[in-house]
């Protein structure tokens, strides 16, 4: 507050030439700043800070709805693109199955292949090529030997053939019936049956150049002699009855291998 002797002061030193003469004494030191004096009333003061806090609070709270409301959108976004890509897989699958769909007969398809490669394995895996045989057994007769009957067995069963009753000309052999014998249980691996061979040749010696010939066919081994006689009333007329093992090299392997047989 100003001092009113300072005032009255100040007010008598203008002289009457005109100029102001300092208000201050020569010796005294002005005031650096005057003194501010607060006349507001305390509550309004308080009502004023009252109003700064709640705009800065309301400020922070629309600062943390803008940031929601950022990170709201941004989820919205981000589950969009989800749920796109979740349609794109959904599609892709529904395209994938329905191709898988067009070759859905395929598995059928070698099972059943598969169910016919066993069965035609189990029926013909011991399959003995027999016209491969006769073809040889043509071919090795001797001249003077004339096969008359002929009897091939394999396995168990009756798959037995034979000759025609007017026998065969020397270096030929019939054919069997067409059958399909049956695996032998003999006991032996490597044997599946035997064949027994009558026939007329004109002495011994030609006997044995006919077992010796059976030896040498493929498939067939152990050629054994059952009976040789010489027949009453004709002069070098023996009449010989032959066997032999047929072993599992007379094979086809037609139905064996990897495919069964199936092309």
């Amino acid at each position: 507050m100003i001092r009113p002797s300072l005032r009255r002061r100040g007010a008598a030193s203008v002289g009457t030439a005109g100029t102001a003469e300092p208000a201050w004494p020569a010796t005294a030191t002005p005031p650096t700043a005057l003194p501010r004096i607060n006349l507001l009333p305390t509550s309004l003061v308080r009502a004023r800070r009252r109003r700064r806090r709640q705009a800065g609070l309301a400020a922070i709270v629309l600062i943390a709805v803008a940031l929601v409301l950022v990170g709201y959108v941004a989820a919205g976004d981000r589950l969009d693109a989800a749920q796109r890509r979740r349609e794109l897989a959904v599609q892709r699958q529904w395209q994938v199955q329905q191709e898988v769909d067009q070759y859905a007969g395929v598995q059928a398809t070698y099972q059943a292949v598969d169910a016919s490669r066993a069965t035609l394995q189990a029926a013909l895996g011991t399959e003995v090529r027999y016209s491969r045989m006769l073809t040889a057994l043509s071919s090795t007769v001797p001249a003077s030997v004339q096969i008359t009957s002929a009897r091939w067995e394999q396995g168990t069963e009756d798959g037995a053939f034979g000759l025609s009753p007017g026998g065969l000309s020397p270096g030929t052999v019939a054919p069997p019936a067409s059958a399909t014998p049956a695996p032998d249980s003999s006991g032996e691996d490597d044997q599946l049956g035997t064949v027994t061979m009558s026939g007329l040749t004109s002495s011994y010696d030609d006997v044995a150049t006919w077992l010796d010939a059976l030896e040498h066919i493929t498939g067939l081994a152990h050629a054994t002699l059952l009976t040789a006689t010489t027949v009453s009333g004709d002069v070098g007329v023996v009449r010989f009855t032959s066997t032999a093992v047929i072993t599992t090299a007379a094979l086809s392997g037609r139905y064996s291998g990897a495919d069964g047989g199936l092309r």
